[in-house]
């Protein structure tokens, strides 16, 4: 995790100050490095966590002609394999890291090189040659992009407080935020909690130029028509695409762990974690006192298992005096169970830098008992309008 910010317009002298409040703001996102770069228009920062090439990944980093400037917060999981490509089209490469990659891609094909990218990522590109940023973020939104416009003046940061620690942005509360949040628990992009300040949607590209902005969706899933199979073909396909995921996201110079709470997704990727990696591999899970809440049994034997080093930890009634660090740290409302992943990083921290677990396949995998319910949905919304009016309407109500 990184962190990246940037002021585009305005007078740099006075911006160079604010970019560097901005960075400092984000400086737990990365805590080994921080970088600038500035010319007559443009002003971008970075805070680095280095994972890949330690020593030579300094940001923001330019691309081989020195147009384009990069500030990135993500990893390229392919980085190796493009790079080869690029080579073979005769660019040459100062470092091994996948920023590098990333930005003389761009430099090489432009917004159809998102397509070939296999990662998480948001980032930002400053083209002094046509005065314009294009950024970028992943198509499942995992690294986020905040931006504010203000007059002839285009913010973008990776978190809220960064934005308003430039000074000039706004703390107003946006009441549609709101209401989204308190009746459906999240926050539609590209809105956020603060007026003036908008979120790109995953999957999305944007370009500032002259003033202007233009936005443009570069993916969206699709759901091809598949070939009949058994169980058992879909059991393997399945398997063979999760090692490949676990092994993709392993990809690094610092050690790797796993949060383990001994439930289906995270045993899995931890399982697969185990059977890829000669090493042991280290686990973390934290848990409650309070009986039927606790999960640290099941990831012991889950640990046990697949003979992991295991660190565990209870947790209680200082979670309400982490509370305001936690939504600090958020920027916007969310899931309770931040709470529980708070403490679950904060338990491995000291022993690893990168850590996998099994967030999202509830979402991937339908496992939310909420889902259920889409069937009944449907079928009431097959009945007459005067039938849910007058009929059903009024019991529901009541």
């Amino acid at each position: 995790m990184c962190g990246i910010c940037g002021v585009i317009g305005g007078d740099v002298a006075r911006e160079r100050e604010r970019v560097r409040a901005m960075a400092d703001a984000i400086a737990h996102r990365g805590p080994d490095d921080e970088g600038f770069h500035s010319d007559d228009v443009a002003c971008l920062g970075n805070r680095r966590l280095a994972i890949i090439d330690l020593a030579h990944g300094h940001q923001p980093i330019a691309s081989e002609d020195g147009s384009l400037w990069i500030t990135f917060n993500g990893e390229i999981y392919n980085h190796a394999e493009l790079r080869t490509e690029l080579e073979a089209d005769g660019m040459r490469f100062r470092t091994r890291t996948d920023t590098e990659v990333l930005v003389n891609l761009m430099l090489a094909r432009g917004p159809a090189g998102l397509l070939r990218l296999r990662g998480m990522f948001a980032f930002a590109i400053w083209d002094r040659r046509h005065q314009r940023l294009f950024a970028a973020r992943d198509p499942f939104g995992q690294k986020p992009f905040f931006y504010s416009v203000l007059g002839d003046r285009f913010l973008f940061a990776s978190e809220i407080k960064s934005l308003l620690a430039h000074g000039d942005v706004p703390s107003v509360p946006e009441h549609a935020a709101v209401d989204y949040y308190l009746a459906q628990r999240f926050i539609p992009p590209p809105l956020t909690m603060i007026r003036g300040v908008r979120k790109l949607p995953a999957g999305h590209w944007l370009e500032w130029r002259c003033g202007q902005i233009r936005i443009e969706r570069y993916w969206e899933p699709e759901f091809p028509n598949a070939a009949a199979r058994s169980d058992a073909e879909w059991i393997e396909e399945l398997a063979a695409r999760l090692d490949d995921a676990v092994r993709a996201h392993m990809v690094s110079d610092v050690p790797v762990g796993g949060l383990l709470s001994g439930g289906i997704d995270s045993s899995t990727v931890v399982a697969a974690m185990v059977r890829q990696n000669p090493e042991r591999i280290r686990t973390f899970c934290v848990g409650s006192d309070i009986e039927g809440f606790d999960e640290r049994p099941h990831a012991r034997r889950v640990a046990r298992h697949l003979d992991t080093t295991h660190e565990e930890r209870s947790v209680g009634h200082e979670l309400l005096n982490g509370l305001p660090r936690l939504v600090r740290c958020m920027d916007e409302p969310s899931d309770p169970i931040a709470a529980c992943q708070y403490e679950a990083a904060a338990l491995a921290a000291p022993h690893v830098k990168v850590v996998l677990g099994g967030d999202g396949g509830d979402e991937i995998f339908a496992g939310f008992d909420r889902y259920a319910a889409f069937k009944w949905v449907e079928r009431y919304a097959a009945l007459p309008a005067w039938l849910r009016e007058h009929v059903f309407g009024p019991v529901l109500r009541r």
